[in-house]
């Protein structure tokens, strides 16, 4: 157990739109997924010095000699945040409401990929349970695969898979989630929000690893970025972003010198096409839009110049990036030429949807303009985060600029989830070659042996341009004189915050 000290009192914070959920089977957004992380355990978690996965609700794991059967001890200390002990039954219990179709969760691809026996039949409705997910006794549980998975125990840390209370999510009704009784056994306990003004988190006193540092975290819904730094340089928030239009002159201010955090993210960002859509269903399409795309602009204007060119799905950092993929050249006229030869030579007219955030919005409005020079008549949809999300998954939107983040740290969460499983739905993307690569990868317990694979698998997707690749992002905050313990992690869920002191 941690030896956390005496209670400091309140972080203060900031966040750029309201949180559309709480509840982990929902936590499909980086905002969703860390704030999960906070008031829920999984089985796993990410060490907060690495991207190596340790045991967090469970005490020890077993596997047995071919990867195939894992047996999770569990502490046996562990309460909910309403003093109901935790048990085998609410782990099975969490995992199979993430795979119920009833729950319509759209991350059941976090369970679903990792081929646990009887996954199939269960979400077919062929059988009430998951058979591979067994409790042997109140502090034991025993999950079978069908075959070895290399990422098993990552996907165990993702915030889909932390775990809830049977006795209270079993009691929701239709269309019901936890958001509004968001019960965990995670070290911050839920203590109330007022929607698009501020949320709360308490200490939980009785939290197995030990009691936080701080008394709570106070989140402030703040949307533009210059009132944020504002409030943050009046002393009434512990850590804020940089804004934009700050950042070069902030990341070189002496004064902030000290008190600088940067990150290279694991992370890319993408303008995606639906295929759905005619006529981006035309290859010659998707790659003229790409080559009418200044990237590099986009990276100089709103980005400031601080990040890298995006080539690929695979970010750097990860073993599989490969720089060595020539990106697609920012080539307007070569564009108006592809349009002509697909049949569109006085261009067509179509749609991008764009969340409310005000960088978005800038790069949304670039690629607005881009696209006119060569005869593509875009208008942009401004919707709020959840509803881009929902609709994104659902394969609804034509055309949207997102952002994919590391569940954990292998390129194979950065292929498979957004092409092969349920998150190609969101362009409509297919290719077997694709999916039979990354079967194969996924039973290879040796990154050496994946990275091939997974770099001929790169090379399909970017011949055929489902997205267009943006940048890999470098984030850069500014946290307040004496406060420690945030931390610089590249896996957005990593941080419980437990490791956090206040001046």
């Amino acid at each position: 157990m941690l030896s956390l000290g005496f209670a400091q009192g309140i972080l203060n914070l900031r966040n750029n739109t309201d949180w559309e959920t709480l509840d982990p089977a929902f936590a499909a957004g980086v905002d969703t997924g860390d704030m999960v992380a906070k008031i829920y355990d999984g089985l796993m978690r990410y060490d907060y010095e690495s991207t190596d996965v340790v045991p967090n609700l469970a005490e020890r794991v077993e596997v047995n000699d071919d990867a195939t059967v894992f047996t999770f001890h569990l502490h046996r200390d562990v309460t909910f945040h309403d003093g109901h002990p935790l048990t085998a039954r609410d782990v099975k219990f969490s995992f199979e409401r993430l795979l119920d179709p009833d729950t319509a969760s759209p991350l059941t691809w976090v369970l679903e990929d990792t081929g646990i026996v009887g996954v199939e039949e269960f979400v077919n409705g062929d059988v009430d349970e998951v058979i591979g997910i067994e409790v042997v006794d109140d502090y034991t549980v025993r999950i079978s695969l069908v075959r070895p998975y290399a990422m098993f125990l990552h996907h165990l840390a993702m915030p889909a898979a932390h775990i809830v209370p049977e006795h209270i999510a079993s009691q929701l009704g239709p269309g019901e989630d936890l958001s509004g009784n968001p019960i965990g056994t995670g070290p911050f306990k839920f203590a109330g929000r007022v929607r698009d003004s501020h949320l709360d988190l308490v200490a939980n006193e009785d939290y197995f690893a030990g009691r936080p540092h701080i008394d709570g975290v106070h989140y402030r819904i703040i949307t533009e970025d210059l009132i944020a730094w504002e409030e943050f340089n009046a002393g009434n928030l512990d850590a804020v972003g940089i804004p934009s239009a700050l950042l070069l002159d902030v990341i070189n201010d002496p004064a902030y010198a000290d008190r600088l955090h940067s990150t290279e993210e694991l992370a890319v960002f993408y303008f995606a096409l639906n295929q759905r859509v005619e006529p981006l269903n035309d290859v010659r399409v998707r790659r003229a839009i790409a080559m009418a795309i200044d990237r590099q602009a986009i990276i100089d204007g709103p980005y400031n110049g601080t990040d890298k060119l995006a080539n690929a799905p695979i970010p750097p950092g990860l073993a599989g990036y490969d720089e060595s993929i020539e990106p697609i050249p920012y080539d307007p006229e070569g564009a108006r030429r592809l349009l002509a030869e697909a049949g569109y030579p006085n261009g067509f007219e179509m749609e991008i949807w764009s969340t409310r955030a005000e960088t978005t919005i800038a790069v949304t409005e670039l690629i607005q303009f881009f696209l006119s020079e060569v005869g593509i008549r875009a208008t942009i949809n401004q919707v709020d985060f959840g509803v881009l999300i929902e609709n994104a998954i659902a394969g609804r939107a034509p055309a949207f600029y997102l952002s994919w983040f590391a569940d954990y740290a292998d390129a194979y969460n950065f292929l498979h989830p957004l092409y092969v499983a349920t998150g190609a739905q969101r362009y409509g993307y297919s290719n077997p070659r694709v999916a039979e690569l990354l079967e194969e990868a996924k039973t290879m317990a040796e990154l050496e042996d994946r990275v091939p694979l997974y770099q001929e698998a790169q090379r399909l997707i970017v011949e055929d341009v489902p997205v267009v690749y943006i940048r890999y992002p470098v984030s850069y905050s500014v946290v307040r004189e004496g406060v420690t313990g945030l931390l610089d992690h590249p896996i957005f869920n990593a941080d419980k915050f437990m490791l956090v002191q206040l001046p």
